[in-house]
């Protein structure tokens, strides 16, 4: 049985705002010939991702966000050991063309660590 946390009371603005909430994670990708570090998102960057992931105004944006899912997460989501990020939104169509085997574990680590897991994303495609 695992161990819960500790809740040890009434939080205060400043202890929240105050605190490091952000997570990395190693991820290993020797195709590429060494490791990145993937990073939780910040809400701003969650909310510009799911904006970028779930625009579905068209069939060209429903087309692209669907075919470029691990390359718009890894886009958003990789980053150095400080946690600045390496891509951004125009490099999505170059890391689309990458290969699929770093890129779907990069996505797994993203996915956990942002709790975009399946039962997440059906929630987020209800609202």
């Amino acid at each position: 049985m695992a161990a819960r946390k500790k809740i040890s009371g009434l939080l205060t603005r400043e202890g929240i705002l105050e605190c490091s909430d952000m997570k990395l994670e190693k991820v290993q990708t020797p195709e590429w010939g060494g490791h990145i570090f993937v990073k939780t998102f910040t809400a701003a960057e969650r909310d510009l991702w799911e904006q970028r992931q779930y625009d579905f105004s068209t069939e060209a944006s429903r087309t692209n966000a669907r075919r470029r899912v691990r390359a718009n997460l890894a886009a958003a989501t990789v980053c150095d050991e400080k946690g600045k990020l390496l891509f951004t939104a125009d490099d999505i169509d170059r890391l689309s063309e990458k290969s699929a085997a770093p890129l779907s574990r990069i996505y797994n680590v993203s996915a956990r660590l942002n709790h975009l897991l399946a039962q997440d994303v059906k929630d987020l495609e209800k609202n």
